[in-house]
């Protein structure tokens, strides 16, 4: 397998790990099977009812995701972490985000250019930001979808009126739903840390989803996702005490105090959690260990227009 995750850099003054370029033969071979809106790159392609689960809130938890061959070519071609920062790494674990009008500039999918991303990648994302893979999201979850967000956002329904990708200028204004789909990095850490604790997202997001691409050679601990239930009312915290990420807006957040663990998603290879936003919708990632490696996943987004 040639993962392309790293390229020679340094933070805070340390070397970070490099794996050699070895081509990406496997990505390549898949160029003429998997064609552009492909079910198969859908991450709720083998998805069903059965993986949709209500408490604490609705959530889709699925190992497995993606057909294996297709997982590891994805893998092998995973983009430099050169290609999301323009002068090297920011501090230590934190999150940056290459969206999706980042990854599919220039894409044609007609060719099999590899301009800023192998076409393979392209095609997946593109994918993810299609009515076809939130017609599926909507089949499996509408109902939840629906108690939250009302009609309007739900495919199918007459009051929805399809989807947009404003970054992209795809879609009509009078759109129900904006669509990204995110090639994600958390920094390597340095010492022990949580990139967020618990918290949640911003109102206008209906849903919000991480895939994981664990690399082979990561022995660190921890970086899972975490369901929570609230102790009663979760009492957020002061914004003296919250912690932000470089680039992204400051979540409301709780305190460890007033929430207690439903479920752990493992930070592994192929898994890809699912969740339906909301006041009760509170997750978080735990501590990881120290790591020259960085943690790598994919980040999905619906948000109401």
């Amino acid at each position: 397998m040639g993962w392309l995750v790293y390229t020679p850099c340094t933070l805070a003054g340390r070397a970070t790990s490099m794996v050699p370029d070895t081509g990406t033969p496997l990505a390549d071979a898949l160029l003429d099977s998997y064609k552009p809106g492909d079910d198969r790159f859908s991450l709720l392609g083998n998805a069903t009812k059965d993986d949709v689960f209500a408490e604490p809130y609705p959530h889709i938890f699925k190992t497995n995701a993606l057909p294996q061959e297709l997982y590891d070519a994805l893998a092998e071609a995973f983009p430099p972490m050169s290609k999301a920062f323009k002068r090297g790494y920011p501090k230590n674990n934190v999150r940056v985000d290459m969206p999706a009008f980042k990854t599919l500039k220039n894409y044609d999918p007609n060719t099999v250019s590899h301009f800023p991303v192998h076409a393979l990648w392209q095609r997946f994302v593109d994918y993810h930001i299609s009515s076809a893979f939130y017609q599926k999201l909507s089949e499996l979850a509408g109902e939840h979808i629906r108690k939250s967000y009302g009609n309007a956002v739900v495919y199918g329904n007459e009051r929805f009126k399809g989807i947009s990708s404003r970054t992209l200028k795809r879609g009509d204004r009078k759109s129900s739903v904006d669509l990204d789909c995110q090639i994600s990095y958390n920094t390597p850490t340095l010492t022990k840390s949580s990139v967020r604790g618990p918290h949640i997202d911003d109102s206008a997001k209906i849903y919000g989803s991480l895939f994981y691409m664990r690399h082979p050679n990561d022995t660190s601990k921890g970086g899972d996702f975490q369901v929570y239930n609230c102790n009663g009312a979760c009492k957020p915290l002061p914004p003296s005490k919250i912690k932000s990420s470089a680039g992204h807006k400051v979540h409301t957040q709780f305190g460890s105090g007033t929430v207690s663990v439903a479920k752990t998603v493992p930070y592994q290879a192929n898994t890809l959690v699912l969740f339906i936003n909301s006041k009760r919708a509170v997750h978080g990632v735990t501590p990881r260990t120290p790591s020259r490696l960085p943690r790598i996943f994919v980040n999905l987004i619906g948000n109401r227009l």
